[in-house]
């Protein structure tokens, strides 16, 4: 299986809405897979960031196929974002760290 469930992903092609008639969505459309399918074929469904009206977090929900996009970043390994004291610049991030918040 090329992504699991809540992996963030971006599609690679034009992608057609499920649900709505004649709308596409281009290459580059981030989204989040909400389930992973092995049978009859691979696929996944995800909901995309509708363009445009990302900040009000508008999706539409669509089923692609392993070719039709890229993971981007992988459910469940923390992500940890070191940032200028002051600021929200990050200076790093290291991913797969656990830290003190895990008990290490």
């Amino acid at each position: 299986m090329k992504a699991k469930q809540y992996d963030a992903i971006r599609t690679t092609v034009t992608v057609e809405s499920d649900a709505q008639n004649g709308v596409t969505y281009p290459p580059g459309t981030d989204g989040t897979v909400v389930e992973a399918y092995e049978r009859p074929a691979e696929g996944y469904a995800v909901d995309l960031v509708i363009p445009g009206i990302a900040a009000t977090r508008r999706y539409d929900h669509v089923v692609l196929t392993p070719e039709q996009f890229e993971v981007t970043e992988r459910s469940g390994e923390p992500v940890v974002r070191v940032t200028k004291p002051g600021t929200k610049k990050p200076l790093a991030t290291r991913r797969g760290y656990r830290g003190k918040e895990a008990g290490h």
